[in-house]
């Protein structure tokens, strides 16, 4: 990959996961938003993302439950490409106050 390196990813859920994410190349530093907003993010409280929560982000990305079934889903947490992909969705509708595709 021409801008990124292959790096430990924390995952939503999951913890730690070896080799499954990607951190900026030293050469393209510049660009690292982490650098960037360093003075902006050392402000923010990160530790309620790290609480007890209604997420069920783990157990979707494993299989075990359907978006559809997660208290957060078309609240907090909305469809990316790859759950809409997973179900083959084409036209958008919207269902239970929420914005999705449909087959």
């Amino acid at each position: 990959m021409k801008f990124f390196n292959t790096a430990d990813g924390n995952w939503r859920g999951l913890g730690r996961i070896p080799k499954s994410g990607l951190e900026i190349k030293k050469k393209y530093l510049e660009f690292d938003a982490k650098i960037k907003y360093k003075n902006i993010l050392s402000k923010v409280d990160f530790s309620k993302s790290r609480g007890k929560s209604s997420c069920r982000c783990a157990k979707i990305l494993l299989g075990i439950e359907k978006p559809q079934n997660c208290p957060l889903f078309g609240k907090v947490l909305h469809a990316r490409k790859s759950t809409r992909a997973l179900y083959g969705f084409r036209r958008r509708r919207v269902q239970c106050g929420i914005s999705i595709l449909n087959r």
